[in-house]
């Protein structure tokens, strides 16, 4: 009999605690644009801050590339070489945002914004569409991007000649508020174009007095799913878009697609 009132009474104290610390917060199911986007960065952002947090990473992406041979000098050299399917995974346990099975891994860099403290520094400017619905215990939020032209992007990097190095803290940090403000798909997803910049100057050079006559192209279909928990705790995240580029160089015509997708899943410790 003592026994059985002691297991009540740890179990009373378990639940009397989670209740304490797991409070409930009020998804806004039917809400505007504005509301479901501020209530994603909201509780999305906090995951980087977590003291512990398994994240499972999965990253498809899907390429189909038209390059005539002739054109193939106009594409910087690790560009030709990233341009190919790709389908990884990777698990990591991050505490107090250092990874434990690789302590150069920060979760920083691992989720996207990269190198900044949030997840997500969306707009509603940037959306579409947006739904915050319940399934079940959880809330469900859909967003979709706008389609973005790619000088959306890249206009705000080329009228900046200097490199990152060359420039201050306070100019660097201007430089990504302005992308971020410009874009959807800067300020809310990893685009997969770290492992294509190049670092040849020669290279870069060579590629720069061969310039392309035109170029064209963008961001579709940008799709952004996140699953939270009643407590507003991310479990997971889809990210979701399609990239192409045409450009037009000694009368012929070049042509890359990309498909891209990544799926987190979060795993927080039970205390």
């Amino acid at each position: 009999m003592k026994i059985k009132v002691i297991c009540l009474f740890f179990t009373a104290l378990v639940f009397f605690t989670v209740g304490i610390n797991a409070q409930q917060v009020n998804a806004p199911v039917g809400g505007s644009i504005e509301q479901i986007v501020a209530f994603y960065n909201q509780h999305a952002n906090t995951v980087k801050s977590a003291g512990r947090v398994t994240i499972t990473k999965n990253s498809v992406r899907e390429v189909d590339l038209n390059i005539p041979l002739l054109l193939r000098p106009f594409v910087p050299n690790n560009v030709m070489e990233s341009l190919r399917n790709q389908s990884t995974r990777v698990t990591e346990t991050f505490v107090n945002g250092i990874g434990t099975s690789d302590a150069e891994r920060g979760i920083n860099d691992f989720l996207p914004v990269a190198g900044t403290p949030n997840v997500s520094y969306l707009s509603p400017s940037h959306v579409i569409s947006a739904t915050c619905i319940s399934r079940g215990s959880d809330w469900v939020v859909t967003i979709r991007l706008r389609n973005e032209p790619l000088d959306t992007i890249f206009n705000t990097t080329q009228t900046n000649s200097r490199s990152a190095e060359d420039m201050s803290e306070a100019e660097r940090e201007a430089l990504m508020a302005d992308i971020l403000s410009r874009s959807g798909y800067v300020s809310s997803m990893e685009l997969q174009f770290d492992d294509m910049q190049d670092n040849d100057d020669t290279q870069q050079s060579n590629t720069a007095n061969r310039s392309p006559s035109s170029m064209s192209g963008g961001f579709q279909d940008g799709v952004i799913t996140a699953v939270f928990n009643q407590e507003g705790r991310l479990l997971s995240l889809t990210h979701s878009y399609n990239m192409n580029m045409s450009f037009r160089a000694l009368l012929m015509n070049a042509r890359i697609n990309i498909a891209s997708r990544r799926e987190y899943q979060f795993i927080y410790p039970m205390f």
